[in-house]
């Protein structure tokens, strides 16, 4: 009580009303992964965990999605009309990052704020120690000294080795295992299927640890979601003129020597350091070196022309696309009377060689190292007879073909990833890229954007989980299982799991641990068909809304009793922390978080000397209060029993 020792009128408020418990938020998960960047304004983002709310604010910070390499093959139809034959995405994995269309998904599936680690950017390769240091700054070792996100996604390191992935899995299960205030979603790899109806092995053998803060989903989706792509990354290859008389890259080779004799023609591009040329003479060796992050073919042929080199070998830009309107043709090339044109793609670390010696027609082509190697005899044959001869062998001819060129053949290695170009005569205009296209041929041009848009993003479930856990957590309440639920922009599984299948993936009789899968009905579209923690065979945790409640009621009535630290362990004390955790605990009660019909059955909170706590306890200064409830648990099986009613008189 205040001393008052000057005469006045003195005002005190007098608080009557309880301190409460504020709820903390339940579904703020966080995507650890790759970046185009990390920054914003002068400041790093990298191994930050930064918090949005949509991907306008992702834009502003990380970029955008990564750029896939397409190559478009094109051909002929019986009418001379160009078509589309095969478009295939030239990446190695499709696609290298998968943090932004991952984000994408989470909030087309209902997802609101976030945070995002970013572990390195696109030009970084996928490294386990990004995710996790052992001196403590790998992206989930920075996560976990965030209080706000309560779910953990490694997006990005599903393409890591699978021991490496495993390794991550187990560390993010230990983090939420030791801060009891978030849960991990983990994907089952895509290739952890024998094809015989036994999938997760590998995942199961791998996972360990206290298995109840977290669950696992299986398989991976096809989604709406469009590859990114600009016209820099799509080769368009088969592009030929109106008469099909040329396969067209931005850059020739030719030969001028005589084809029928056999000098060793080689033609090698490679990867050093700078755009150089050796000629070897001796041998007719072609070596053109490119710098390692690629050379426009203006370079290379302003390098060339510059240089002077003389010799057998030819090198210019390819001018003639189409004979059409606006189209010229250019001067005539370089005489011999074959062409040997290599379809690979003769980027920067590709070999290209055609190598010719005497003896006998032969052929021999090694894929390994793109080599043909035509053997003739000593005393020369004419071309036909070696196109002849070509024609008719019956082994592995690779990526080359060799032909007969009736006016112009050349030998030539096309760099199919170079830029096609137009000449338009109108505004003596040379075009490249598609926009050669879009000039020369409109209607081919909107194909390959069409073929392009078809394209779509296979994606691991876990983000797409992670906004329906969202949406059902801010719609039903966190209680509610996250299953039986939509998943929205996506097309298909990847896998068709039956009943039969989901029987080993639900209920698992070696282990315990439980996958969930998503399935496709029909009438239905995709659903998530399962809401059990890894925990499969634990009564109290098997199914993820009573793990995922427990945690918010934990972390709720933690956070709101923080008042009482330091303050008198005594009955008032008692009585006020009693009085809020039974109001917060009657609040859930009445919106059917708990079971029972009247709320004392639903749950108790103890508190008090004798009762949770012993003298010894009070003069330890430990305050113990004992929280019991009885959480709603899911009808997983919905049991329907039928008989026949007798028929009475």
């Amino acid at each position: 009580m205040a001393t008052y020792k000057t005469p006045g009128v003195y005002t005190e408020e007098i608080s009557l009303l309880p301190p409460s418990v504020a709820e903390v938020a339940t579904a703020i998960p966080a995507f650890i992964g790759y970046t185009e960047y990390a920054k914003f304004g002068d400041e790093s983002l990298l191994n930050k965990p930064t918090r949005i709310s949509s991907l306008l604010d992702y834009h502003s910070m990380f970029g955008g999605p990564p750029v896939s390499n397409f190559k478009v093959q094109l051909t002929t139809d019986d009418h001379g009309n160009r078509e589309i034959d095969s478009i295939k995405i030239s990446d190695v994995i499709n696609p290298p990052f998968l943090l932004y269309y991952s984000l994408s998904l989470y909030f087309k599936n209902g997802g609101g704020p976030c945070y995002i680690v970013s572990v390195g950017n696109y030009t970084e390769p996928l490294k386990k120690d990004r995710f996790k240091n052992d001196d403590g700054t790998g992206g989930l070792d920075v996560l976990r000294k965030e209080d706000e996100p309560t779910l953990i996604l490694l997006t990005d390191a599903v393409n890591l080795a699978a021991a490496d992935y495993y390794e991550l899995c187990q560390s993010s299960l230990q983090q939420c295992s030791d801060l009891h205030d978030r849960f991990a979603i983990f994907d089952v790899l895509a290739d952890d299927n024998d094809g015989r109806g036994k999938i997760g092995a590998a995942f199961r053998d791998n996972i360990l640890g206290d298995l109840k803060y977290a669950a696992a989903y299986y398989p991976y989706l096809q989604t709406s979601i469009n590859l990114s792509y600009t016209d820099e990354s799509v080769a368009i290859l088969g592009f030929v003129d109106r008469n099909g008389e040329l396969i067209t890259g931005s850059l020739r080779i030719g030969y001028t020597g005589q084809a029928a004799i056999p000098p060793n023609a080689q033609i090698v591009i490679g990867d050093v350091t700078e755009p150089t040329f050796a000629l070897d003479q001796v041998t007719n060796t072609l070596t053109i070196t490119l710098k390692s992050g690629g050379d426009t073919v203006d370079d290379i042929v302003a390098a060339w022309t510059a240089k002077g080199i003389p010799g057998n070998f030819h090198l210019h830009r390819t001018t003639f696309i189409s004979a059409g309107s606006g189209g010229v043709k250019p001067a005539p090339l370089e005489i011999s009377d074959m062409r040997i044109t290599y379809r690979g793609k003769a980027t920067p670390a590709a070999q290209v060689e055609v190598k010719m010696s005497g003896k006998v027609i032969a052929f021999t082509v090694d894929s390994a190292t793109n080599t043909l190697t035509i053997t003739i005899p000593e005393d020369g044959r004419i071309v036909e007879d070696i196109v002849e001869a070509w024609n008719n062998w019956s082994g592995d001819k690779g990526k080359f073909n060799v032909q007969q060129f009736d006016s112009h053949p050349v030998i030539s290695a096309a760099m199919d990833s170079t830029p096609l170009v137009y000449y338009q005569a109108q505004d003596d205009t040379f075009y490249l890229g598609h926009t050669a296209i879009r000039l020369e041929s409109t209607a081919l041009y909107n194909k390959i954007k069409a073929g392009l848009a078809k394209q779509r993003v296979i994606l691991p479930p876990s983000p797409g989980i992670a906004g329906i856990y969202a949406r059902v957590d801010r719609t039903r309440g966190v209680w509610n299982a996250p299953a039986n639920e939509g998943v929205s922009a996506v097309i298909k599984p990847m896998v068709k799991i039956t009943s039969a299948d989901q029987e080993n993936l639900n209920i698992d009789t070696t282990a315990g641990k439980s996958i969930n899968a998503i399935r496709a009905f029909a009438g239905q579209g995709v659903l998530v068909w399962g809401s059990r923690t890894l925990a499969g065979n634990d009564n109290e945790w098997r199914y993820i809304p009573v793990r995922r409640l427990f945690i918010m009621i934990e972390q709720s009535v933690k956070k709101s009793t923080a008042w009482a630290v330091f303050g008198p362990n005594d009955a008032m004390a008692w009585l006020k922390v009693k009085a809020m955790i039974e109001s917060y605990l009657e609040g859930l009660w009445r919106q059917g978080a708990l079971v029972g019909s009247k709320a004392e059955q639903a749950f108790f909170v103890r508190v008090g000397l004798g009762v949770t706590m012993t003298e010894q306890d009070i003069l330890e200064g430990r305050m113990i209060i004992e929280v019991g409830i009885a959480a709603v648990r899911p009808a997983e099986f919905i049991i329907l029993r039928f008989s026949h009613k007798m028929q009475e008189a």
